[in-house]
């Protein structure tokens, strides 16, 4: 969940973990954070700018994100305006906004994210795919069962952290924190086959 405040760039660093080298990411290349603060079952991470590269499509959830998966995919196969191939970096993170229950808006935007060897990013032939940088950001992340594979099951997710996160405005009101609750993404490391997938939510 991103972390909604007027002094959002400040943080004082507790311990920190360069993405690249999680053992999440694997081989791949993630964007690099810094974890300034840490609770049980959830912590608030930095990130500095990254470039992301993204689509939207509505529909169901399964059909939505699949058709957005094969979009950025073949962004990266060549379908720009450079006819580059650019290497596959992760998470791969799904946008969704919740309406209720246990429901979200039938529309998901999801991002690929770009290394930083591959910028600038070359500007996709396909209209309905977007490069976007987006700025230094605090965010809140908890890691998601690796089974979890319905919206209802990811709005559930949504909601253990909306909780997590205001106990500790009760409990701690110095560290008081904001943030969007309109909506949450989703975050994927690896492929669905794999048996040791590892998801989060921000």
């Amino acid at each position: 969940m991103l972390y909604g405040t007027a002094i959002i760039f400040c943080c004082v660093v507790v311990k920190e973990c360069i993405a690249l080298n999680a053992t999440f990411c694997g081989k791949y290349s993630c964007p690099s954070f810094t974890i300034d603060f840490e609770k049980e079952g959830y912590d608030r991470r930095f990130y500095t700018s990254a470039v992301w590269v993204g689509t939207s499509s509505s529909g169901g959830y399964d059909q939505a994100t699949n058709a957005n998966y094969k979009k950025l995919k073949d962004y990266l196969n060549g379908n720009n305006v450079d006819n580059k191939k650019i290497p596959m970096g992760i998470p791969v993170v799904t946008m969704m906004f919740p309406i209720g229950g246990l429901k979200v808006l039938d529309n998901f935007t999801t991002f690929f994210f770009i290394q930083p060897s591959s910028t600038p990013a070359p500007a996709p032939n396909d209209r309905s795919v977007f490069i976007r940088e987006v700025e230094p950001k605090h965010m809140y992340i908890c890691e998601a069962p690796s089974n979890i594979s319905t919206v209802a099951e990811w709005v559930t997710e949504a909601n253990n952290l909306s909780r997590a996160i205001n106990e500790t405005v009760i409990n701690e009101p110095s560290n008081a924190p904001k943030y969007y609750s309109s909506f949450f993404f989703t975050a994927h490391y690896n492929g669905p086959h794999r048996n040791d997938q590892y998801k989060e939510l921000w």
